[in-house]
């Protein structure tokens, strides 16, 4: 997890922890190595390739298909998410 302060309240960390899930928290100052940070860039990336578009008077629609356009392979996109950050997505399990 990044620094955020919002993760940094016990009451969160505990709730993550009755998952079972571990905690690890990021060095200050490592937006590459926080795969949402490096989704946030695809996404802005993508809206400055495009910022052409006819319908860009509406934000929300902008983002709607630039979003859409991102994460169409999901499964593939994330994982790649998680490898640029030195993670393996193999090795990252997801349960009920």
């Amino acid at each position: 997890m990044d620094n955020a302060k919002i993760h940094m309240y016990k009451e969160l960390q505990a709730m993550i922890h009755a998952t079972g899930a571990l905690l690890f928290f990021l060095p200050p100052y490592s937006p590459g190595l926080n795969p949402i940070e490096v989704g946030f860039s695809l996404l802005k990336r993508w809206i400055q390739r495009h910022s052409n578009m006819a319908f860009r008077e509406d934000p929300l629609v902008v983002l709607r298909v630039a979003m859409h356009k991102c994460i169409r392979q999901k499964e593939k996109v994330g994982g790649n998410l998680y490898s640029h950050c030195g993670y393996k997505p193999n090795e990252i399990a997801i349960t009920d």
